[in-house]
């Protein structure tokens, strides 16, 4: 089990404290959120047209850094496995759908987290 880091519990009791018990419990529901939504992250398997480089996970979705296949007979650059992109893609569970969205070239500065799943 990780142990927690003592100056960030130090800093959630003073915080705690200055706070009321209807802000306290909505804190504790957003954690709880937090935490059903990390128990539920998609277990995500390429595509035969794509090739994973990266992964990442940043709240309740999975970042893939990805090549893909353009799926074009004549591509010369496809001939020899997925060779377009690299690409960011973002992915969500929605109840029992894995969902997907293109991110594009960089995640830097992209919204990263919207569109927020339904529940």
């Amino acid at each position: 089990m990780e142990t927690i880091n003592r100056d960030w519990l130090f800093k959630l009791e003073v915080q705690a404290g200055r706070q009321t018990d209807k802000t306290l419990r909505d804190a504790i529901a957003q954690l709880e959120r937090i935490l059903d939504q990390r128990a539920s992250r998609p277990d995500i398997k390429p595509r035969k047209s794509r090739e994973v480089i990266r992964r990442e996970q940043v709240g309740y979705m999975t970042l893939q850094l990805e090549k893909v296949s353009c799926g074009k007979p004549k591509c010369k650059r496809c001939k020899e496995g997925p060779s377009h992109g690299p690409y960011w893609y973002g992915y969500w569970k929605e109840g029992k759908r894995t969902r997907s969205r293109y991110i594009g070239k960089n995640i830097e500065g992209a919204d990263i987290l919207q569109p927020t799943p339904t529940q």
